[in-house]
């Protein structure tokens, strides 16, 4: 993706981008309802899930004071902080929505910005980590879906030395304030792994921590206590995001870290493997 070099407001920049038309996705919804015409406002009976529109409207969607959370949860910490710990991670948002902190000698990747719109949870975390922005070199959006990406711009005005990155397919559909790098199979950030699971969307990517042992998903994958792990049906290929869930057991993994449902944290890839054994 292409844009300035400067830090521009987020409003300023999505009224720059113009009228980009996409999907947009959120969790918890399912069907195929027909796709609204790209020059359809808003109206009573929007669709987030079928709605296709330009950015600035994406916003006003998901960042009117109704959608926006008002209380996430506090940060869940996954491991004490200390010199002898070569990485640890921090859970940010809630249950429904959650994007996470890797931290390795001190220095933090931010895996997805979430639905938030403003960059409070994610300092939140970094606070809980006994970080600030500083920390930041770089930030990884999973994927295209907007309730990955809402905070990335004021992410991006704080962290001003970060790096963005995406799965090149799915960069055109996300908004950033600098330009976003294509990351795929054999590329790391922060020396962390970056997996290609394309299924949910054409550019979906996963981060691999090999020294903690802990995978960050996205939405190639959910998990719920009661449910167990399942595909997320807002997935645009499903028969590839289960080929994906074969990439991921191909994985040494001990917590399994989704944006939508429960962590699991320790048994996690015996977890995957059995659910794809039993598909």
């Amino acid at each position: 993706m292409t844009g300035s070099t400067g830090v521009t407001s987020r409003r300023t920049f999505l009224r720059d981008l113009g009228h980009r038309a996409f999907a947009l996705t959120v969790i918890g919804l399912a069907g195929c309802a027909p796709r609204a015409p790209a020059s359809a406002a808003p109206s009573a009976s929007f669709d987030p899930l079928t709605y296709v529109g330009n950015l600035d409207e994406i916003e006003a969607y998901w960042c009117s004071d109704e959608r926006r959370p008002a209380s996430p949860d506090p940060p869940v910490l996954g491991s004490e902080l200390g010199d002898a710990e070569p990485s640890t991670w921090a859970r940010i948002g809630m249950v429904g929505a959650s994007a996470y902190i890797l931290v390795r000698g001190g220095e933090a990747t931010v895996v997805d910005t979430g639905p938030w719109c403003t960059h409070d949870v994610i300092e939140d975390g970094l606070t809980a980590l006994g970080l600030d922005w500083s920390a930041v070199g770089s930030v990884v959006v999973t994927h295209k879906h907007p309730d990955h990406w809402m905070a990335l711009t004021d992410a991006l005005e704080r962290a001003s030395d970060a790096v963005a990155y995406a799965g090149a397919a799915d960069i055109p559909h996300i908004a950033s304030p600098r330009p976003i790098v294509a990351v795929g199979v054999g590329d790391r950030v922060m020396d962390l792994a970056i997996i290609p699971t394309p299924g949910h969307t054409p550019g979906h990517i996963s981060v691999h921590d090999e020294a903690a042992g802990v995978l960050v998903v996205g939405d190639a994958l959910g998990y719920s206590e009661r449910q167990g792990i399942f595909l997320l049906p807002t997935s645009e290929d499903l028969p590839q995001a289960e080929t994906s869930l074969g990439i991921l057991a191909g994985l040494p993994f001990d917590t399994l870290l989704p944006s939508h449902g429960d962590a699991i944290v320790g048994g996690a890839w015996e977890e995957l493997t059995e659910y794809i054994a039993g598909r």
